[in-house]
This record gives structure tokens, C-alpha cells and sequence, in this order.
């Protein structure tokens, strides 16, 4: 395995092989082999029966209103909060349809009042929508502050929508940039000291921002008290476990834990690990988890879930899968598979809502097949 030390040398090169990697793991038909599929049909928003009779287990009673099966119709008062919910009612919109037939979803995010931001990878637009509630609207357009955004997180607190801009021609660095979450303007910029990719976003409980560097096998950072005005984002750690082979892709999803700790997955190598963070805010011991059954494959994006569990995409598998930590080991399992590309998620009402990117497309010029959705699936 090649070291890089110097992430000027990156070409976009390192895309094309995401893309590579991730066909190496499908079927002739672009669908994962092996996987388990449950819930909805992610092309057409239909109930599909599960293709096994494995029973999903989730983190404690079902969420109100989700299906159990093709005919199911339960519903109870209250919603789970534990995933992002912010009503007494569950949705029951089984998918978004974004704007323009050259979207190429990345980025999603949720605010508290629960509402749904996606990005476009490939204009740099950024849309919003309240699922059951409302239409799909422009809050950034094409041209605007951003050029490709991928990972983004919501900061309710100062409301702000915080980006990871990256750049796929590699001529500048990649940034955090921060927006304002009411009217999409642009609050403050946070560039990288060098060319590389900026692909996925966490928040901790102090409101400091980390981000993951695909092609510089580092977690940067910027300290809450930095985010409204413009200054350089920090490389907090670098590990030699994070290193991969020239032109590979590195780190890729983020999420902190709750209670003092950061978990990243590499999407190449399919590995996950733990970083403590420090009284101080230093980085501590960085922590290599071990999954049963062998790496994920090509993990992106990831949220935490509580009582140990996280939601990670596993582009390899085009899937959504729960991963359930017991100490320094862990289990995964596939909740729907079967997606177009899928790449992140944000949580809301006890659902995920997957974003189907097609960045197969988008990779290699050929043409996609609109709409491009965003699909729900019941945890």
C-alpha cells in the first residue's frame, strides 16, 4: 500500500477509481450481489416483500408509522426521537424527486424543524424540501458559492448549513463553508492549506466541526468560536492506518458519537475507527474497529444512531446498512439495498432518506436516467 505524502500530486483520478471500485462490487446489472433487500422498491417508491426471511432488529420499539411489511398500516402517537424525529407523525412519502436531469445528489442534511437539504454534486445547487409537506425549492443555485458540494451538516444551534466544498478539477483547495440555513448566503469560508477532497462533515457536542480529507488521509477541523469569520481549516489527526494507494479514496464518512469519541470509515479499505477526543480537543487514541464477516464495503456516508449503532452506506453493496459496535468489535447488517449509487442520508421521523446519486454517471459522461431522487426508507 502506497503512502502519499504530499496530497498536491492528487489528480481526479482518485474519482474514477471511486467509481471502478465501486462497479468491481456489483452484479453486470449495477446491483450489489448478496445483499438483503427490505422495504421499499428505491427506483419506484413501492413496497417490495423482503427478499429473505431475516427479521431487521432495530434500536428499540418500531418507529410509529413504519411498514412492516407490503400491507402495513400501523401508526402510534408519538415518534422516535432517537432519529431526527420532530413531529407526532411519520411520513409516508416514499421519495423526493430534485430538480434538473444533471442533479447527482451528494450531500444531504436535516434541520430540527425537520426539513430535508440535498446537494447537487455536479452544479453546486442545493435544494430543500419538508417531506409530506412541502415542495422541493432552490435555496443555493448553480454558479453560486459552491462549486461541488458533498457532505453537509446543519448546525441548528447558530442555524447555520455547513458544506464540504470540494473542487473535482483539483486546481484549488477544497473548503467548509458555512451558509446561512434561512437564506443559503455565505457566512464564512474555511479553506484547506492544500489540494484535496473534503467529502464528509461531523458536529461535536461542543460545536466544533471535523471533516474528512479523501485524498489526504487526515480529519480537519475548525473550533466553534472560528466558524462565523473566514480562517484556514486545521489538520487535527493523520494516522498511517488512514493511508491509502495512490489514486485511491480514503476517509469518507464521520460521526460523532455523543459521548466524546469520533468514528470514520475508509471507503477503501472498508475499515472504521475510533478517535477519542481529548479534554483538551486534541485528537487521542485512534482505535481500529473489527467488523465480523470482514471490512464494509466502500463505506460513505454514516450517522450515529445511539445504543451503539450507526447507519453507514455501503456503496459496494449499494445498500444502507446498520453496524452494531460491541466495544472494539462490531456486526453489519443490510437494511435496503438495491439503490442507484447511493451516497449519503440524513435521518428524519424515524426514516432515512437516501440520496440515489447515479455518480456512476456523473464519473465516466454517461447519460443518467432522471429523476434523481432522494428515497425513504423505514427504520
Amino acid at each position: 500500500m502506497k503512502i502519499m505524502h504530499d496530497v498536491r500530486g492528487i489528480t481526479p483520478g482518485i474519482i474514477l477509481a471511486m467509481a471502478t471500485t465501486l462497479a468491481a462490487g456489483c452484479g453486470d446489472d449495477g446491483s450489489a450481489e448478496g445483499g438483503t433487500s427490505t422495504g421499499e422498491d428505491p427506483s419506484t417508491g413501492t413496497a417490495m416483500s423482503p427478499s429473505t426471511g431475516n427479521t431487521q432488529e432495530t434500536d428499540g420499539p418500531t418507529s410509529p408509522g413504519t411498514s412492516t411489511g407490503p400491507d402495513s398500516e400501523t401508526e402510534t402517537d408519538s415518534a422516535d426521537t432517537s432519529t431526527g424525529s420532530t413531529g407526532p407523525e411519520i411520513c409516508d412519502q416514499a421519495s423526493i424527486e430534485l430538480p434538473d436531469d444533471d442533479f447527482f445528489p451528494e450531500g444531504t442534511a436535516y434541520d430540527a424543524e425537520g426539513v430535508l437539504y440535498v446537494a447537487s454534486l455536479a452544479n453546486g445547487s442545493l435544494v430543500r424540501a419538508t417531506p409530506c409537506e412541502s415542495e422541493v425549492e432552490e435555496l443555493v443555485a448553480s454558479g453560486g458559492p459552491l462549486r461541488n458540494p458533498v457532505g453537509m451538516i446543519v448546525d441548528d444551534a447558530n442555524g447555520w448549513l455547513i458544506v464540504c466544498d470540494s473542487d473535482f478539477s483539483f486546481m484549488t483547495p477544497p473548503s467548509i463553508d458555512v451558509l446561512e440555513l434561512d437564506s443559503g448566503n455565505l457566512v464564512a469560508t474555511h479553506e484547506f492549506d492544500a489540494v484535496g477532497f473534503c467529502n464528509d462533515l461531523a458536529l461535536d457536542g461542543d460545536g466544533n466541526v471535523y471533516a474528512t480529507d479523501s485524498a489526504g488521509a487526515r480529519v480537519l477541523r475548525v473550533q466553534a468560536a472560528d466558524l462565523d469569520s473566514d480562517s484556514p481549516a486545521e489538520t487535527w489527526v493523520t494516522d498511517p492506518d488512514f493511508e491509502v494507494g495512490e489514486g485511491e479514496f480514503g476517509l469518507n464518512g464521520i460521526a460523532y458519537d455523543d459521548n466524546g469519541s469520533l468514528y470514520v470509515v475508509n471507503f477503501q479499505q472498508g475499515e472504521m475507527h475510533r478517535i477519542t477526543i481529548e479534554a483538551s480537543g486534541d485528537a487521542g487514541a485512534i482505535t481500529p474497529i473489527t467488523i465480523d464477516g470482514g471490512p464494509l464495503m466502500n463505506p460513505d456516508g454514516m450517522k450515529w444512531m445511539g445504543d451503539g449503532t450507526l447507519l453507514v452506506i455501503e456503496g459496494g453493496l449499494t445498500a444502507l446498512s446498520r453496524v452494531t459496535l460491541d466495544g472494539d468489535n462490531a456486526s453489519s447488517e443490510v437494511v435496503q439495498d438495491g439503490f442507484d449509487f447511493p451516497t449519503t442520508f440524513a435521518l428524519l421521523d424515524g426514516s432515512a432518506w437516501v440520496a440515489q446519486g447515479q455518480l456512476d454517471h456523473f464519473l465516466d459522461g454517461s447519460a443518467p436516467e432522471p429523476p434523481f431522487v432522494v428515497t425513504r426508507v423505514a427504520l
